[in-house]
């Protein structure tokens, strides 16, 4: 154990891959996040309201992950763009290549609550068969676990929290702004009138994705690499969506 926390604290990033974040930094991440918020309105949008999409999407697991990947795609791009422009690497929010199985392993382990709690679903597993689990452990974690922690572990909490100048203040405010994103999706997905759809869901889902914020930022602080966050919370969705 003793040697795996030296492993992963050699992986930290260094003063040289980072750069200091200003109130532009601030300003661009916070559109960023208007940017992710108004996409992923527009795909739940359509999943509720077009049909040959909605359709799609729900035929088969492999069709949730062609959309996902393409979703995904418009998601991350201008990520991809604001790291190219500040001339900053992908390590730098957590995709990272040093101690990559190490990372998953813990993942796994941090997702074992997550594990007992939903049991019950587990029953699902034989029903779903091993391909169709694969693909949809794949698309919880390309297409849902690991475009949220790299937007939200790994880009959003460093600048807030390096222009704020305080770590708990970040946490708060990055966990809001995870929990707020979730509404637009869940809404349209739900079928719901909004008042209903208020008083049902936000109450238990907003502190629910709140807190898992702190969780998934704790792994990430503990192993420095975006895998362990992005393992235990594609596990996680994958439990609870069986």
């Amino acid at each position: 154990m003793k040697l795996s926390c030296l492993e992963f604290q050699k992986s930290k990033i260094t003063s040289q891959e980072r750069l200091n974040y200003n109130k532009t930094d601030f300003l661009i991440s916070i559109s960023y996040f208007l940017y992710l918020t108004i996409v992923i309105f527009i795909c739940g949008w359509a999943l509720r309201n077009i049909g040959p999409i909605r359709t799609f999407f729900f035929k088969s697991p492999f069709n949730n992950l062609l959309f996902g990947l393409f979703i995904s795609i418009i998601e991350l791009t201008p990520l991809i763009f604001i790291l190219k422009f500040r001339k900053q690497s992908f390590r730098t929010i957590g995709l990272r290549k040093e101690m990559l199985f190490l990372s998953f392993i813990v993942g796994v382990i941090f997702a074992i609550p997550e594990l007992v709690l939903s049991k019950e679903n587990i029953i699902s597993f034989k029903s779903i068969g091993i391909v169709n689990l694969l693909i949809k452990f794949f698309y919880y974690f390309f297409c849902i676990a690991l475009v949220e922690e790299l937007i939200f572990r790994g880009y959003l909490q460093s600048i807030i929290q390096d222009v704020l100048s305080s770590k708990w203040i970040s946490i708060v405010i990055v966990g809001m702004l995870f929990s707020l994103m979730h509404i637009p999706f869940q809404f349209w997905i739900s079928g719901q009138e909004f008042l209903p759809f208020i008083q049902n869901e936000i109450s238990l889902h907003l502190p629910y994705t709140f807190i898992a914020h702190f969780y998934f930022l704790l792994i990430y602080r503990l192993t420095n690499n975006i895998v362990a966050p992005t393992t235990t919370h594609a596990l996680h969705d994958l439990f609870v969506n069986l």
